[in-house]
């Protein structure tokens, strides 16, 4: 039996687009995406470069195909003996891209990879979109100071999937989670308390959480998001820390879309307000991991600037470092540097002493840290 070889498939057309794009020879495209069980000739690259093959598909952005590469056998196997593999997000929080204007923005993460392959999956978010969109309606009158809360919860929750996220989406029902759970604290208490809901709320509330339960139970993104831990002295750490990284998340209106803006500002705002449950802990587990999501984009982009600069000696610079010798870059470099992305280099340089001490605080990968620590360094920020 002749086995046929697997067919390229979109994410890496985009990529091979995105290299054509940028002058690469069909002979190096090829030793990227050439295996024993799949052999890629130029045949399929010629195909692609005439519209022949993936047509509609759209070219890679330059992020996408840097992320590629970066993490490619191939790059891995000529990396410096000093010098680590570019560090990636962690997985289990929002994810951050970087647009071609370099600026940082939500990573398209729909929630539909999760729906369009489980039908089951698919009735459980209609069902959930109703709870909630009922439960709004109900309005300020009946719902009083969750109003606010349920219709956030239900504007995350659109009729097509593809707008939305899962990490969006188990943030704000969490959230709903904690309230319902600090009102059945103090249901039966005979006295007025803050907590306390009334009751056409409090069971209306109640039918959202319990669609919202099911929900992340079958969603294998929100199921690994019911799974975060922290443990009671990091909780208090991270949420410490979070709220010290305030005024830098203000500075980063300049190097990142409004989405990610206000992805990153509602985060901090839920970790603030989350309170010594479970559910609590695990809120300000995803946010902190969000965050240093955030500052880990920001970092590596700011490191690939100044390796592309600085060339094939990238690797001995890793190790000049590494033996503290003196690393600084002509200044014509540095200057090239500053010049392609002024924003992103002065809001690490201005912001470093916060952004590390952030890093270390919210368990970041500490690979992220020795990236900070050569801009720092090879610029001469600090």
């Amino acid at each position: 039996m002749i086995l046929l070889a697997a067919p390229l498939d979109e994410i890496e057309i985009g990529l091979i687009k995105k290299m054509l794009d940028g002058g690469w020879k069909n002979a190096a495209i090829q030793f990227y995406f050439n295996t024993p069980e799949r052999p890629v000739n130029n045949g399929r690259i010629s195909e692609i470069k005439g519209g022949g093959r993936g047509r509609g598909v759209p070219a890679a952005t330059q992020y996408e195909l840097d992320e590629f590469l970066d993490h490619h056998p191939l790059t891995i196997a000529r990396l410096g003996k000093d010098e680590p593999e570019t560090p990636i997000q962690e997985p289990t929080a929002t994810q951050f891209a970087v647009t071609e204007a370099l600026k940082l923005d939500v990573s398209a993460d729909p929630l539909s990879d999760d729906i369009f392959g489980d039908p089951s999956l698919t009735e459980v978010y209609l069902e959930l979109r109703i709870a909630a969109h009922e439960c709004s309606a109900m309005g300020h009158n009946t719902l009083g100071d969750i109003a606010q809360r349920v219709e956030a919860f239900a504007a995350a929750l659109p009729e097509d999937s593809r707008d939305t996220t899962v990490h969006r989406i188990w943030m704000r029902g969490n959230k709903l989670r904690m309230l319902l759970g600090a009102h059945d604290q103090v249901a039966e208490l005979p006295d007025m308390h803050l907590a306390k809901l009334d009751v056409a709320c409090a069971e209306a509330l109640r039918a959202v959480v319990q669609a919202f339960n099911v929900f992340a139970a079958l969603s294998p993104k929100a199921a690994e998001l019911d799974q975060l831990g922290l443990g009671p002295a990091n909780k208090a750490a991270v949420t410490v820390s979070l709220e010290q990284i305030e005024e830098v998340i203000d500075d980063a209106a300049n190097i990142s879309t409004d989405e990610a803006l206000d992805v990153l500002v509602e985060g901090i705002n839920e970790a603030k307000a989350a309170d010594d449950t479970a559910f609590g802990e695990r809120q300000v587990a995803l946010v902190g991991r969000s965050t240093s999501n955030f500052f880990t984009t920001a970092i590596v982009t700011g490191y690939r600037l100044v390796r592309d600069a600085i060339g094939a000696g990238v690797g001995a610079v890793w190790t000049k470092i590494k033996d503290n010798a003196a690393t600084g870059v002509a200044g014509a470099i540095g200057a090239a540097i500053n010049a392609k992305a002024p924003a992103l280099m002065e809001f690490l340089s201005a912001n470093y002493a916060a952004i590390s001490s952030f890093l270390v605080t919210s368990h970041a990968n500490p690979a992220v840290q020795q990236f900070l620590e050569f801009i720092v360094k090879v610029l001469g920020f600090a």
